[in-house]
């Protein structure tokens, strides 16, 4: 062993001596040759699940390489496809400026043609008219000629008796108990006599006609006496009275009451004409009242107003009270609050197309299934329809949104089958749960989901500066037209008023449950004060509402509805109406050298066809002017630059078209807008005069665009303006 160890140390190997004699197996060394035998299977195993991973990546690959061709080659149909997409998308741009232009040439077609029609329709009234007055005129002369000749004949008959009477030398009669006949005028008398019997038969023909005239005029006199009289005994004193007066100064001399001609001109005097329409008369009632009429009289004698306005009519008999209704005096309504309206099946109704609007941003097509209620005459903008007779509805299954049906009807049956949206059903009031007794309601059944009402839809933004009589005008217009299923809220930031803005508003905010009232340290003008509501908002939509307007009915649900008829839509505006009932902005155009014009201003008819259709414009103004809120916020809303106000909507509006929005005029957004009582009309002075310079800020930001857009015209007449609504608005020209 000790030599065993020096050779090992030495030779630096381990080696075994063999023992002597016969060798036994070991049996370590036969479990390590076992062991070894498994490894080398296991090894070969292994290099044949390598070589089956091998071929399986290369398979892998080849499949890899078969999908990168595949890729490749829908990326070049994609990028095929991306071509005749883009091509598409221009062919439909193209298609839809080619509609904009249709529908402003329809529009101005139809304007002409109306005003043909209507130039016509002068005419033959007025040929008709003069022919009636030439047959009259003929008649009353024939009639004065016989009474003439009458009365002359009546004259010699009386002097040749006196000649019988006393016989002249020079004329004998003879002598017979019976006169003879008259003799005729060519004959009779001399042309001295005979003028001076044509000129006696005159005068009496004048005493007559002034007799006849001072009997008319005794008798309006105590027409306007009578109306004087009820004035005085229905109306409070010191109460302010409109009177459709015809400009006579007489009927407003009433005693310790102020009283106003209806209609009248910002100067407050008789505006010489009458409203071109119903909405017109609507909007100049609506405008008075906020200044602080309280009775609206129509004398006798101006009666026809309710006959040939029929919706102002109607306004009148919804919302107030009729307290007189004589023939022999008039009407007389008081319009000093809104009345509370009972329940009703009108009211249902309406409170119903509320929530139809919010849900599908859409008038419904109402099919009056035989109710008796005459809906198609008390609600005539919307599209109700009639069926024929017969028990079966002749329409497919749930082919028409809303179905009204009373509840005992043999109809009830078909009406549920072809109804899509609500089936309406209508029933006598029982007398509990607070329904009248005999008074119609409608029950409604909704036959598909409704939209989540959401906390905050629309965030509508006032902002006002002192002024607190126009605001409170402002948010009683408001509070009186929001739809019944209003989900919002109506942010009023007070700029750091002086006046009793800040107590009125609390006071406002007190009793509203969607009122927000947000108040700056200092006056920071229009565009800090929208951007911070905007900031503040919880609402998808902003609605920017100057606080000298003063919305109408349905003007909320049409904006909005206008995002949903064009998606591409980036804001929307409205009319703009004067208070005197005339038009003042139907959107506005923007011309070579940044100077502006709203659309259609001083047009008599705000409801022309011309400006009755929804179109592209350059931009609203931002007295109604409605944006989503997430791109506002993009956009870093109104550019500050601008501050304090004006050239911001503007400017705005040319940002959306950048970034690829269109900018929409909807007409069925009515406001009145008093122009210039938030920031004045004088171009020299306080706010206002930041109009010019803003002007020329805007014009050197956008020069490039506006190189694009038509000179400015010398005259603004409907011609001119049918004109320019055919326009193209290029996108791809940038700052």
């Amino acid at each position: 062993m000790p030599d065993l160890a020096l050779t090992e140390r030495e030779t630096g190997r381990r080696t075994r001596l063999k023992p002597h004699g016969p060798q036994l197996p070991d049996a370590g060394a036969v479990a390590s040759a076992v062991r070894v035998k498994e490894l080398e299977a296991e090894l070969v195993a292994r290099n044949a699940h390598i070589r089956q991973l091998e071929q399986t990546i290369g398979d892998n690959e080849k499949a890899i390489l078969r999908a990168r061709d595949d890729i490749a080659a829908i990326e070049r149909k994609a990028t095929t496809l991306g071509s005749r997409l883009d091509k598409m998308q221009r062919q439909y741009d193209e298609l839809r400026h080619d509609k904009s232009r249709s529908d402003a040439a329809i529009a101005g077609l139809q304007a002409v043609i109306e005003e043909r029609a209507r130039l016509i329709e002068r005419l033959e009234r007025t040929t008709s008219v003069r022919d009636e007055l030439l047959s009259q005129l003929q008649r009353e002369v024939m009639e004065r000629a016989a009474w003439a000749c009458r009365t002359v004949e009546m004259l010699m008959w009386s002097q040749l008796r006196s000649a019988t009477e006393q016989p002249s030398p020079v004329v004998r009669v003879p002598d017979s108990p019976a006169l003879p006949a008259p003799p005729s005028l060519e004959r009779g008398l001399q042309d001295g006599a005979e003028l001076d019997l044509l000129r006696r038969a005159l005068e009496l023909e004048q005493r007559e006609r002034h007799r006849l005239e001072s009997i008319v005029q005794r008798d309006y006199v105590h027409l306007k006496r009578r109306v004087i009289e009820a004035v005085e005994r229905l109306a409070p004193r010191r109460a302010t009275v409109v009177i459709v007066s015809k400009g006579d100064d007489d009927l407003l001399k009433l005693n310790r009451r102020r009283a106003w001609h209806f209609p009248q001109t910002e100067e407050a005097v008789y505006a010489g004409h009458y409203p071109a329409s119903s909405a017109a008369a609507i909007t100049h009632l609506e405008q008075l009242r906020g200044k602080g009429a309280q009775f609206l009289v129509f004398p006798a004698t101006s009666r026809w107003w309710l006959d040939h306005y029929a919706e102002f009519e109607s306004h009148l008999a919804r919302r107030y009270r009729r307290v007189l209704d004589r023939d022999d005096v008039g009407v007389i309504f008081d319009i000093r609050r809104s009345r509370v309206v009972p329940p009703d099946w009108k009211a249902d109704l309406t409170t119903w197309l509320d929530e139809f609007q919010r849900n599908f941003r859409r008038n419904p097509a109402i099919l009056d299934c035989g109710t008796d209620l005459e809906i198609a005459a008390s609600f005539p903008q919307q599209m109700v329809f009639s069926p024929p007779a017969g028990s079966d509805l002749p329409y497919l299954d749930s082919s028409i949104d809303v179905v009204v049906c009373s509840a005992g009807s043999p109809q009830l049956r078909e009406a549920r089958r072809v109804a899509r949206v609500a089936l309406l059903t209508v029933t006598a009031g029982s007398g509990r749960s607070g329904h009248a007794a005999g008074v119609m309601r409608l029950d409604a059944k909704w036959l598909v989901p409704r939209r989540q009402k959401q906390a905050t839809e629309v965030s509508i933004v006032i902002p006002c500066h002192n002024g607190a009589k126009v605001t409170r005008a402002c948010l009683e217009a408001l509070d009186a037209t929001l739809p019944a299923s209003f989900a919002g809220e109506v942010i009023v930031v007070d700029d750091a008023s002086t006046d009793g803005t800040q107590t009125m508003l609390a006071r406002w905010a007190k009793r509203t449950s969607h009122a927000r009232v947000l108040r700056n340290a200092t006056n920071s003008g229009f565009i800090a004060s929208c951007n911070r509501a905007a900031r503040a908002a919880r609402g998808e939509m902003l609605v920017f509402l100057n606080n000298d307007t003063q919305p109408s009915a349905g003007w909320l649900t049409a904006l909005l509805r206008t995002f949903d008829d064009h998606p591409d839509a980036g804001a929307v505006g409205g009319k703009l109406v004067f208070p005197n009932g005339t038009l003042q902005e139907a959107g506005s155009l923007v011309f070579r050298d940044g100077s502006a014009a709203n659309f259609g201003r001083g047009h008599g008819n705000p409801d022309h066809p011309l400006f009755s259709h929804v179109r592209p414009v350059d931009y609203c103004s931002a007295a109604l002017l409605a944006t989503p809120r997430h791109i506002f916020l993009e956009l870093h809303g109104f550019d500050s630059s601008y501050v304090p106000a004006y050239y911001e909507d503007t400017d705005y509006c040319f940002r959306l078209r950048e970034k690829g929005y269109s900018v929409y005029y909807q007409p069925s957004a009515r406001v009145v807008h008093h122009e210039g009582a938030s920031c004045g009309t004088d171009l020299a002075r306080g706010v206002k005069r930041y109009q010019a310079e803003n002007q020329k800020k805007f014009h050197n930001r956008w020069k490039r665009v506006l190189e694009h857009h038509p000179e400015r015209p010398d005259a603004e007449d409907l011609e001119t303006w049918q004109r320019l609504s055919i326009r193209t608005f290029d996108r791809t020209v940038t700052r």
